[in-house]
């Protein structure tokens, strides 16, 4: 009997969408943020020191076009990468007016 071959699909709850904006992340310390992407369930930055994983942080990521768009989230994963900092997080909270931006970014990311 041969084992089962693991399934590698990507188990994401919603599609990432590129994005280059500013952030600010306040956890233990305020620190500046560049978010790389996102999606409706959390975003990757780079930042100049990893921030420890289970960390609660609020974030503020400048959005072109739509402004500001304010969420508390956890740290799941940092790591460094090419000498700086990057880190996943998980939104936990989000305001409906932010989740209909960050709705508005993927799906116009997706369509392009």
């Amino acid at each position: 009997m041969r084992a089962a071959i693991p399934d590698k699909t990507p188990k994401r709850a919603s599609p990432r969408a590129q994005a280059l904006w500013t952030a600010d992340i306040w956890g233990a310390d305020q620190t500046d943020a560049v978010c790389l992407n996102v999606s409706l369930g959390g975003m990757a930055l780079a930042v100049g020191a990893p921030i420890p994983v289970d960390t609660l942080v609020r974030v503020t990521a400048f959005v072109p076009g739509l402004g500001p768009v304010h969420a508390t989230a956890v740290v799941v994963w940092a790591r460094r990468y090419r000498g700086e900092g990057r880190i996943g997080l998980r939104f936990v909270r989000l305001s409906p007016e932010a989740l209909a931006a960050l709705q508005d970014h993927v799906s116009a990311s997706l369509a392009a």
